[in-house]
């Protein structure tokens, strides 16, 4: 069986190799619900900066108060999750969405082991899915700002 990628431009094309693709920039939804996907892939960082977009887990530990960002998802439907899961501060960090589906939603306080955030790419901007921590079993942090 050949290869079929579906990309909005070219509808179905037929390619070498086997299976089903979508392009990057289709993402599956049916009347405003996404299909979620998670990249087969993790990391960690414990510097300040770029989260990773490739991977759908970051695991951030935490020496001090640090400064986190999050770019834009490759593909409607992607999904990332975030724990912090060492920190020596409180609050430990703080994630800025560079794009968020709202501005009031844009910076998240991660305050202490166990936060973790889970987010869905819509294909314009990361939507906030949960917050809560995984540790403590409360909803109280992370928080947004």
């Amino acid at each position: 069986m050949p290869k079929v990628l579906y990309t909005a431009a070219q509808g179905l094309v037929q390619q070498a190799g086997s299976g089903f693709q979508l392009d990057a920039s289709v993402g599956l939804t049916n009347n405003g619900f996404l299909a979620g996907f998670i990249p087969d892939a993790a990391s960690t960082t414990s510097a300040s900066g770029a989260i990773s977009v490739a991977t759908y887990f970051t695991n951030i530990t935490v020496d001090g108060t640090k400064a986190f960002t999050l770019a834009n998802g490759t593909a409607v439907g992607q999904m990332k999750k975030i724990l912090c899961s060492a920190a020596t501060n409180t609050p430990a960090g703080t994630l800025t969405i560079a794009s968020p589906v709202s501005s009031d939603l844009d910076v998240i306080a991660i305050s202490a082991v166990g936060d973790v955030v889970e987010l869905v790419w819509n294909g314009t901007a990361w939507r906030i899915l949960a917050l809560y921590n995984s540790r403590l079993g409360t909803v109280a942090s992370p928080t947004v700002s």
